[in-house]
């Protein structure tokens, strides 16, 4: 009796212990992402078996549970090579899953359309994309040098215009709205641009989307919008060093008034890392620039650093925060003394400046399921330009937002998700007499819904938007935007977009009172926010040929603004005043209604033979600016156009790699301006005769790149910007830089 029990205990025991080792259960979770670009990839399809599967999130993660192992899943994407992932006990805890991209445009994801990863042929408006190695491949040491290189970009004394959307507002106001990281980054007072105090050196992606933006990012996004994308640190650490040391190759007709030798030279750093559940990623920059001109100069030190922080047992949540600062000094070349002197400024209008700029971020992010994440974030942005005391300003702008986004459906044939939030523009000008004092706040609520249907996705965004200065009524301004893009095959996508947008007067277009030389430029208080709408008619073939890989993107566009903000010259007298020669000047007005017309084709093509690869990128765009108060007979043919717009861009890149060197030519063409203002006219006489402020302005600038790699994490490049010394007048006043020779070091480790 005794030896039964004994054998019943066992077998009760051993029946215990096989019943607690298959009821235990396992948690897999990961991220699925891109295996080339190593952007995340939201709804993929995840399937343990006909009864349990998941798809991945906006962010790209997932987690599925089980109860015995090994098992093994399914990862199904369109556009990516199916991946079936073993799940042992070794790989429990893998980080991320990779997919491959089946051809070369497939594998993109954007952002921006849509504040929400999209894959880019699937995007209901034209958007250029830009990744971190094309940057180190045209020598880019700050953004807007990179830009004059896409197809219907163009880049005008440092403020950037998309398709012929603006004109030269002498770095006041842009119509182009900038994203670093997320958050809005202009000026709070000028509202423009600071191209030099991104940190270039940890942006992995550049997003350019062409069209009104205005529904789902508001006021300054009217013409379009460029997105920053800050690289995130990986499980091994990363840092690249690169120093460069470039010289002017100055005209004979320079050297007459310039001994010496100019020369620009640059070092930066940047550092991202892992530490436990922090991510580190840190940049800095030290820039010296002696000028190709008298008076021009430009010195700064910038330095960047974000901290990341997911908690170890709860990933719903993460924490970011982040600083950036810059000093920058030297002189500024406003326009040349005479066309047949371009390496001179006019008198009285080269000044010195010393700049300081700082901002600090909070982003907190939560994923409340699969299906949802609560993002609330904030930044505080100012900048301090010291200039003589007529000229100096500070401008301070702090910016909050709450965005949700949730997936209502998610099926294999209907997915439909919502983007909504709510955002607050706070900012502040403090200024002596070249702004005077000002305050003002900006309040909007959104909501963007987007719906794939089978092949069909349709995205369509609202925005409610006010906006207080000062005194000043309140301005309240809804805006809507539809777009649609159709799978008409597995490799051509057909688009359709409309979108309305606006832009609120910053202030210095407002308020502002200074002189340069001849040039003066008068307050305006009485203007009006800009608004219109943008549409677009597009179509993207893929195509795929053994090693011959790319596509053709082919879009018309037309654009129509009212009340748009242009400077004018003329006699701005103040009431109750008799009329002076000190009155003549510049002033920003609203001038009633344009028409921007236009066709674009652009295209990228890979070609491997061996071990070599080639790669294009490129495109031609064609713009008819017209001025609607102009169109008539009788009226001088130049008239008709917006002033400061060229009618031809074509651009051209081409690299190429065999083992361990790499060489490549970039183009740029810009045809002639079919417009200047009359104040040009009389200031520069010379540009009169034969009409050459028209045949000055048209050029072409070659770049060529010849590069080596001694060692796996070392590249050695030389580079000769605007090879064939080619001169034109890039704005009123303004020669483009001469050939320039430069020898860059990278070292990554």
């Amino acid at each position: 009796m005794k030896h039964f029990f004994g054998k019943a205990y066992m077998a009760l025991f051993v029946c215990l212990i096989s019943h607690n080792i298959y009821a235990q259960e396992y948690t897999f979770k990961s991220i699925v992402a891109d295996s080339s670009s190593k952007q995340v990839l939201p709804g993929v399809s995840i399937r343990l078996n006909e009864k349990t599967g998941t798809t991945s999130n906006s962010d790209g993660k997932f987690s599925i549970t089980f109860s015995q192992l090994p098992q093994k899943l399914e990862l199904a994407y369109i556009g990516y090579q199916k991946n079936t992932f073993v799940i042992t006990v070794k790989n429990l805890l893998t980080d991320t899953i990779f997919l491959r991209s089946e051809n070369i445009e497939l594998g993109q994801v954007v952002v921006s359309a849509s504040r929400q990863e999209q894959k880019l042929q699937e995007v209901t408006q034209s958007i250029e994309l830009i990744k971190s190695q094309f940057l180190a491949n045209t020598q880019t040491n700050q953004v807007q040098e990179m830009m004059e290189k896409l197809p219907g970009v163009q880049v005008q004394k440092d403020q950037v215009t998309l398709r012929g959307g603006s004109g030269f507002s002498y770095g006041a106001g842009s119509r182009v709205l900038i994203l670093y990281d997320e958050m809005p980054m202009l000026s709070a007072d000028a509202s423009d641009a600071k191209w030099n105090y991104y940190p270039i050196e940890n942006i992995g992606q550049i997003e350019i989307l062409k069209g009104a933006a205005s529904a789902l990012y508001g006021s300054s996004a009217l013409e379009g919008l460029i997105t920053l994308s800050a690289l995130p640190a990986a499980d091994t650490s990363y840092t690249q060093i690169r120093t460069f040391y470039s010289v002017y190759d100055l005209p004979e007709s320079y050297k007459k008034d310039m001994s010496g030798t100019y020369t620009k030279k640059g070092f930066s750093a940047a550092h991202r890392r892992k530490i436990g559940q922090f991510q580190i990623i840190s940049s800095a920059n030290i820039y010296t620039d002696k000028g190709y001109r008298l008076g021009d100069t430009d010195s700064l030190i910038r330095g960047n650093l974000k901290v990341v922080y997911t908690p170890k047992n709860n990933d719903k949540w993460s924490f970011a925060a982040s600083i950036n600062g810059m000093n920058n000094h030297g002189q500024d070349f406003l326009f040349f003394a005479n066309a047949d002197a371009p390496q001179t400024p006019y008198k009285g209008t080269s000044s010195s400046f010393s700049n300081s700029r700082w901002h600090a971020d909070m982003n907190i992010k939560y994923y409340a399921s699969e299906k949802s994440k609560h993002i609330l974030r904030a930044r505080y942005f100012s900048t301090i330009n010291n200039m003589n005391p007529e000229q100096s300003s500070t401008g301070n702008l702090l910016f909050s937002e709450y965005q949700f986004q949730h997936i209502l459906v998610n099926q294999k044939m209907l997915r439909t998700t919502i983007t909504t939030g709510v955002s607050n523009t706070y900012s502040e000008t403090i200024s002596g007499i070249l702004y005077g004092n000002h305050s003002g706040n900006n309040a909007a609520g959104y909501l963007q819904v987007d719906q794939k249907i089978g092949r069909l996705n349709i995205s369509h965004g609202t925005r409610l938007e006010t906006n207080k200065m000062d005194t000043f009524a309140l301005s309240v301004f809804p805006v809507n935007r539809t777009g649609i893009n159709f799978e008409a095959t597995k490799s051509t996508f057909l688009r359709l977009s409309y979108g309305q947008g606006f832009r609120y007067p910053s202030v210095a277009e407002r308020f502002i009172k200074t002189q340069a030389g001849g040039l003066r430029i008068f307050p305006n208080p009485a203007l009006k926010p800009e608004t219109g709408y943008s549409a677009e008619i597009g179509l993207k073939q893929l195509f795929l040929y053994k090693k011959l890989k790319g596509y053709v993107d082919i879009s018309g566009f037309t654009s129509s603004y009212e009340n748009m903000i242009e400077y004018v010259f003329g006699i701005y007298t103040p009431a109750g005043s008799i009329p002076s020669i000190n009155d003549l000047g510049f002033a920003a007005k609203n001038i009633a209604k344009t028409k921007i017309h236009g066709a674009e084709i652009s295209s990228a093509v890979t070609q491997k033979i061996g071990k070599a690869e080639a790669t294009f990128y490129g495109g031609y765009t064609y713009i008819l600016p017209l001025d609607q108060k102009y169109l008539k007979k009788d009226t001088l043919e130049r008239l008709k156009y917006l002033e400061f717009r060229r009618q031809h861009l074509f651009r051209g890149n081409l690299d190429l790699t065999f083992r361990k060197i790499g060489a490549g030519v970039y183009f740029v063409y810009n045809s002639e301006t079919k417009n200047i203002d009359d104040f040009f006219l009389s200031l520069f006489p010379e540009l009169k005769k034969d009409d050459r402020w028209q045949t000055s302005s048209e050029g072409m600038v070659t770049d060529v790149r010849l590069s080596y790699k001694p060692f796996k994490f070392m590249d050695i490049s030389v580079f000769c910007k605007n090879i064939s010394g080619s001169q034109y007048m890039e704005v009123p006043g303004n020669m483009n830089p001469p050939r320039t020779f430069t020898l860059q070091l990278t070292a990554q480790f």
